[in-house]
């Protein structure tokens, strides 16, 4: 009869979901048990790989044993993640192994590569280390690839940054070939790469060309140096679209200005600090145990001193070692040339300049003709800034290749470009859009902003299913409201209009009213913008179409009455207070609305602000929503006083996770009208509550909602009222 523990390994299943529970390092104890364990275990050690640096912490690349065992299990690796200075030194160390695996030597001085060995002539010459680099393998089984190349200062102090971290020329192609390096990429996302002229995007185009098993592509691309005209950023985006493999799904480019000026600085191959050495360095010595160790069996392995810190990746003595080696080297610079070993070879210059000029001499790239067939199997398709510069023609062009489109993000296009002819193309070639999202934070409200409306409107009724507008300088009218998205209104599920200006109350009440399917509905805004918001009287004219919501922003203009003089607020009069006429009015205004609140029991998000508006001509008085809340509606009904308070209608949103906007629990009226026992009441009636607008910063002056936190955060270590913003 076999033992419990034998009949676990007999259960993949559960042995599956019992160490995806487990963390790496408690996977790594239990790789050291004994060989069944290692063997099961090490798939899930390795399946996922994040190699970005963190100034200060531990980082992989920094040990030795840690980069050895990456290179022993790169087979198993399917997710890796890299930042840019891991990047360049990650491409050495493929490099070095490429080397190693064709047992040739170094190149000779003044080459770029050696002959014997077939690498793309496109490949940067490796950088000058004081150490010799790790050889790391391919990870040939990867699915999933990320490339976060933004420019963070703290990279700069990284003890294994390499001169080419400096030159975006070398970046691109070192990201291109490490891309290349894994064929069965499905997921590939390269953020912020920086490209200065056209060959770039095309050598970048070539290699995603080879990744036939690729899903989704997620680009933003920073366009700068000579090549920034505005015909340029549309060959960029249309290189990549045209060279996509044919069952890629998800294609998102982001095309953005990266200013000359902001990195002529900091982005100089000539740059003092990063100066490409005028020596050669060998390029891999293996030590004499070196092979042997990564050519050991399993058993061997295990009985090795340093089995567990290996496949845990835990810092170890040599480790630090070569860390103070590799800070030794920033602080000495070329004067620690010198090799102990003797082995150090003769002082020759290579040049980066020959490199560089080869590749402006060199035109083998784009040897087939571009793909002319459409993407059948591309679905979500985002092109941020893509359309600067282009013609119509090349807008029929494009859409052409996206005829299976259901969800399309565009921003805007030329001013010389009629809407209403885009939007026709759009209808004519993406008959199956579903999502559209339009985003324009530059615009100034030119006619090109109308693009979405037009879609809208060209498009069959009860098409669209979300709405995502975003930063849009443009008065959206009622007229429009109703000519666009309301004809879509049994339909829509999602309307979001993000940072937006200027959109008519009635405009947003129409929404409201007429879309009876809807779900998410958000109007935010920034205080520095021209607000959008819904006038009370507006809200509770009509009952809303729908009742389904489960995220909703909205921002409610609150009439501010007349008082006269010596007339103190509702809050600050002695018991038992007397409303005024003025007052009940409102308050019948105000729990119509809170009736309305009250009947979305699916409410997951609500961020809910209030704005005090002139009481006859509704315009803005104070656009700061946080020095506002809304009269009683979070505070419980006062029959002592005589004060209102319905709080207790919202008992129903059992569901809400996050409460955000006007709620902030130290106003004149929240001091006076909310205590412990709407504290109290919180707690017991909002089981899933987890976030809370209630502070801006630290704040202990409300004990009762300090208390509240406190207390919420035993059960949810996560839950906030906003005292550590």
């Amino acid at each position: 009869m076999s033992s419990p523990q034998e009949g676990l390994f007999r259960l993949p299943e559960l042995l599956h979901q019992i160490l995806l529970q487990l963390s790496n390092e408690d996977i790594s104890n239990l790789m050291v048990t004994n060989k069944v364990m290692r063997d099961l275990c090490a798939p899930y050690l390795y399946h996922t790989l994040d190699l970005t640096f963190t100034h200060g912490g531990f980082n992989i690349l920094e040990s030795t044993q840690a980069k050895r065992a990456i290179s022993k299990n790169a087979y198993l690796v399917q997710k890796l993640t890299v930042s840019h200075v891991d990047l360049c030194f990650l491409f050495n160390c493929l490099r070095a192994a490429a080397y190693r695996d064709t047992q040739l030597p170094s190149p000779s001085p003044g080459s770029l590569a050696d002959p014997n060995l077939t690498l793309p002539s496109y490949l940067p010459p490796l950088d000058i280390y004081p150490i010799d680099f790790v050889p790391i393998n391919p990870m040939i089984n990867l699915t999933d690839l990320t490339l976060s190349l933004t420019h963070v200062c703290a990279q700069a102090y990284s003890s294994y940054r390499v001169p080419s971290f400096r030159n975006s020329r070398m970046t691109v192609a070192q990201a291109c070939w490490v891309i290349s390096l894994s064929p069965r990429l499905v997921n590939l996302t390269i953020h912020d790469l920086v490209i200065k002229e056209h060959r770039e995007v095309r050598l970048l185009g070539e290699t995603i060309y080879e990744l036939s098993r690729l899903r989704l592509l997620d680009l933003k691309l920073l366009v700068r140096g000579s090549w920034h005209s505005a015909g340029s950023w549309y060959k960029a985006g249309s290189t990549i679209v045209f060279n996509c493999p044919r069952l890629i799904q998800k294609l998102r480019i982001d095309l953005e200005d990266y200013g000359t000026a902001k990195m002529d600085e900091s982005d100089n191959s000539d740059d003092d600090e990063f100066r490409m050495q005028q020596y050669h360095h060998t390029l891999y010595h293996a030590d004499d145990d070196m092979d042997e160790d990564m050519d050991q069996d399993d058993d061997d392995d295990m009985d090795s001193d340093d089995s567990d810190e290996e496949m845990g990746f835990e810092y170890d003595g040599d480790a630090e070692e070569d860390h103070r080696q590799e800070m030794d080297y920033d602080e000495e610079g070329e004067d620690s040339d010198e090799d102990d070993d003797g082995d150090q070879q003769p002082e020759e210059s290579w040049s980066l300049q020959l490199w560089e000029s080869q590749q402006h001499s060199e035109d083998e790239l784009m040897s087939r003709p571009d793909r002319c067939e459409p993407l059948m199997e591309l679905v979500e398709v985002k092109l941020w800034n893509f359309v600067k510069g282009i013609t119509e023609d090349e807008v029929v062009w494009l859409f052409e290749h996206c005829c299976k489109v259901k969800n399309l993000a565009i921003s805007s296009f030329e001013h010389d470009i009629d809407p209403k002819t885009v939007a026709n193309i759009i209808k004519s070639f993406c008959t199956r859009i579903r999502r559209l999202t339009f985003k324009d934070p530059e615009s100034e409200g030119g006619w090109n902003v109308m693009l979405p409306f037009e879609v809208l409107t060209a498009m069959p009724d009860q098409q669209l299913r979300e709405i995502d507008y975003r930063g849009v300088k443009y008065k959206m009218t009622k007229d429009m409201v109703q000519n666009s998205i309301i004809r879509h209104s049994a339909a829509l599920t999602i309307i979001v209009f993000k940072d937006c200006q200027q959109i008519a109350s009635d405009a947003i009440q129409a929404v409201l009213v007429e879309c009876t399917v809807l779900n998410n509905f958000q109007v935010s805004w920034h205080e520095d913008e021209v607000v959008s918001f819904l006038h009370l009287a507006d809200a509770i004219a009509t009952p809303w179409g729908s009742n389904k919501f489960t995220r909703l922003s909205l921002t409610i203009g609150i009439p501010r009455l007349h008082r006269e003089r010596g007339q103190r607020l509702y809050y600050q009069r002695a018991p038992r207070c007397v409303l005024s006429l003025q007052e009940k009015r409102q308050f019948a205004q105000l729990e119509c609305l809170y009736r309305q609140l009250a009947s979305l029991q699916d409410l997951v998000h609500l961020d809910l602000r209030a704005l005090a508006t002139h009481a006859i001509n509704g315009s803005i008085e104070d656009p700061f929503y946080f020095n506002h809340t809304f009269p009683a509606m979070m505070s419980l009904a006062d029959t002592k006083s005589g004060r209102p308070g319905f709080l207790e209608l919202f008992a129903g949103w059992t569901k809400l996770e996050v409460l955000r906007g006007s709620f902030n629990v130290s106003t004149d009226e929240a001091l006076e009208t909310m205590g412990c026992p709407e504290s109290t009441w919180l707690s017991k009636h909002w089981p899933k509550w987890k976030e809370g607008e209630f502070f801006q910063g630290f704040d202990e002056s409300r004990e009762v909602f300090v208390w509240l936190e406190d207390y919420r955060q035993k059960e949810n270590p996560l839950f906030s009222l906003g005292l550590s913003w």
